[in-house]
C-alpha cells in the first residue's frame, strides 16, 4: 500500500518520464496523497536543481495509480 512517507522506486515509460530518473533520480518520497483528485506529490530524495541560488528537491505529482494508469511513470518497487 501507498502512504504518505513510503519511498517508491520509479522508472520512466515516456521521453518526460526518463528525463526525470535521470536528472533526479529512480527514489521520489510520498510527501501528500489526495485521492480524490486521484494524484499524489512526489518529491526527489536528494537536492537535484537548483532555484533562486539554493539546491532544492524537485517535487512531482503523478497518479495515485501509479501501479496502473500514470503516463510518465512505471512503479518498480516500495523501499520502506
Amino acid at each position: 500500500m501507498i502512504d504518505t512517507g513510503k519511498i517508491l522506486r520509479l522508472k520512466g515509460k515516456t521521453q518526460k518520464g526518463k528525463s526525470r530518473i535521470n536528472e533526479h533520480g529512480a527514489l521520489w518520497k510520498v510527501t501528500m496523497i489526495k485521492p480524490f483528485d486521484g494524484v499524489m506529490r512526489l518529491e526527489s530524495m536528494n537536492n537535484t536543481f537548483k532555484f533562486n541560488g539554493e539546491w532544492r528537491k524537485d517535487e512531482r505529482w503523478v497518479s495515485v495509480n501509479i501501479v496502473r494508469g500514470d503516463e510518465n511513470f512505471e512503479l518498480i518497487g516500495i523501499e520502506n
